[in-house]
């Protein structure tokens, strides 16, 4: 099994690492340069919050949830909701970590989520929250925090992006 963790260093020089998300509705592409791996996750934002969202928040996260604005918790759980996702397909968990266990609560649009994995082992990566649009959130999850983070919009073609380039990863 190869290492999860992409290099950082080559040849003593930090790679440095971008992100760029083009979308349309819940459909994104992120590309990476410098970034072997990462995880994306996009959902509409729902309005209110159902019995479903309990299982997959954390005691931290309801906190925060409940203590917004009623007109904001939906969208503010999604949002912690797809920090996750991204996380979870980062690391290639998929749902077998139980998404409750895992505080993705940080403020900002940029933080650390740290799971606890199925056999004992801790990660903590880095998820960037990108805005679509006020119907949908995204987030992304990389090893490393990404130098920058363009979002293209929904016109791919103003990105100009070249998917042959070496060392991009897209999802």
């Amino acid at each position: 099994m190869s290492s999860l963790t992409p290099p950082t260093t080559a040849g003593g020089k930090w790679l440095g690492a971008r992100v760029e998300i083009a979308a349309e509705g819940l459909w994104a592409v992120a590309l990476g340069e410098n970034i072997e791996r990462m995880g994306a996750s996009v959902e509409t934002a729902i309005p209110h919050l159902g019995l479903s969202e309990s299982r997959l928040l954390h005691a931290a996260e309801w906190q925060k949830v409940h203590t917004a604005r009623r007109a904001d918790r939906g969208k503010l759980a999604t949002q912690m909701w797809v920090r996750k996702d991204a996380a979870l397909q980062l690391l290639g968990y998929g749902l077998e970590v139980d998404p409750g266990c895992i505080d993705a609560s940080h403020s900002g649009d940029r933080g650390r989520v740290r799971l606890e994995h199925p056999d004992g082992v801790v990660s903590s990566v880095h998820v960037t929250d990108v805005r679509l649009s006020d119907d949908h959130v995204c987030a992304i999850a990389t090893w490393h925090r990404p130098e920058e983070v363009r979002y293209w919009g929904d016109d791919p073609a103003r990105a100009g992006l070249d998917t042959s380039l070496k060392n991009w990863a897209a999802v």
